[in-house]
C-alpha cells in the first residue's frame, strides 16, 4: 500500500465512498446550527417533543430563513428555481426606493431654499427697524415715501433712500 493514498489524502480527494472529505464540514455546520438554535434552547423532554421541535426548525430553515451563501434566498426557493425572479424583484424595489429618495431630497432642497429665502427676507426686515428708519428720515428731510437702499462700499454702508443715494454716494467717495 502507498502511504499517499491511505493516510494522507489530498484536498478534494474522496474517502472511497465517492463523497468528498470537505463535504462533511457543511453537514457539521448544519448540526451545529440545529443544536445551537433548536435543541439546546428548547430542551425537548421526550422523543415526540424533539421530533416536533426539529420538524418546525427544519421547515423554517428551508422555507423561511434567508441564507447568505445562496444569495439571501431560502433553500426552498433555490431548489424551485426562483432565485432570478427573487433577485429581479429586489432590484426593482431598490430602484424604486432610490427614485423615492431622490424625489424626497429634491423636495427637501426646494423647501429648504424657500425657507431660507423667507428667513433672509425676515432678517432684512428685522434689521431695518424703526430706529434706523428715524435716522434715515432725519437725513433725508422726513420723506415718508422714500424707499430704503443698501449702500455697499464707502464709509459705513448704511441704509438710505434711492432718491438720496446718488448725492450721498458722491459725498462718500469724495
Amino acid at each position: 500500500m502507498k502511504r499517499d493514498e491511505t493516510h494522507d489524502p489530498k484536498p478534494g480527494a474522496n474517502n472511497g465512498s465517492g463523497v468528498r472529505l470537505q463535504s462533511n464540514g457543511k453537514l457539521e455546520r448544519y448540526h451545529w446550527t440545529l443544536k445551537g438554535e433548536c435543541i439546546r434552547p428548547q430542551s425537548p423532554l421526550s422523543k415526540e417533543d424533539a421530533v416536533r421541535i426539529v420538524t418546525k426548525f427544519v421547515t423554517e430553515y428551508n422555507e423561511v430563513r434567508l441564507h447568505s451563501a445562496i444569495g439571501y434566498i431560502t433553500p426552498h426557493d433555490m431548489l424551485a428555481g426562483r432565485q432570478q425572479e427573487i433577485q429581479d424583484a429586489r432590484d426593482a424595489k431598490l430602484a424604486e426606493a432610490r427614485e423615492k429618495r431622490a424625489q424626497a431630497r429634491a423636495q427637501h432642497r426646494k423647501e429648504y431654499r424657500s425657507r431660507c429665502a423667507k428667513e433672509k427676507s425676515a432678517v432684512n426686515r428685522a434689521n431695518y427697524n424703526e430706529e434706523i428708519r428715524s435716522e434715515d428720515r432725519a437725513l433725508l428731510g422726513n420723506t415718508p415715501n422714500a424707499e430704503p437702499v443698501l449702500l455697499a462700499g464707502g464709509g459705513g454702508g448704511g441704509l438710505v433712500t434711492a432718491a438720496a443715494a446718488t448725492p450721498l454716494a458722491n459725498s462718500l467717495n469724495a
